[in-house]
């Protein structure tokens, strides 16, 4: 059979489809074409990105966003980082100017 051609093969078949198969290649008959199934594709996976902030960031930045306007009108008024960074000591932002440097060069 491999010097014809042939190639071996194992296929999962129902009766009707064995019976049709067998029939196909006797020659006498013809093999039904089905639509193929759909497979159910399952969404891929997210993983929840972890976050590796230590809990003085997490706090900045949630004074940070809690106060952004206010923040934003008093750099805008001319304000020293150093005054903006006290006023933000007292509602729990810790670091100095240098610290709060680095937030207002981000937005």
């Amino acid at each position: 059979m491999r010097l014809a051609g042939k190639k071996q093969m194992t296929i999962w078949a129902d009766l009707a489809q064995q019976a049709a198969i067998v029939a196909f290649l006797a020659g006498t008959g013809e093999l039904p074409v089905t639509a193929p199934q759909l497979r159910v594709i399952h969404p891929p996976r997210i993983k929840k990105k972890r976050d590796n902030r230590e809990a003085w960031q997490i706090k900045n930045d949630e004074v940070w966003d809690a106060h952004r306007t206010e923040i934003t009108r008093r750099y805008a008024a001319g304000e020293k980082l150093s005054q903006i960074a006290a006023w933000l000591n007292k509602l729990g932002f810790t670091g100095s100017g240098a610290t709060l440097n680095g937030y207002i060069k981000r937005f």
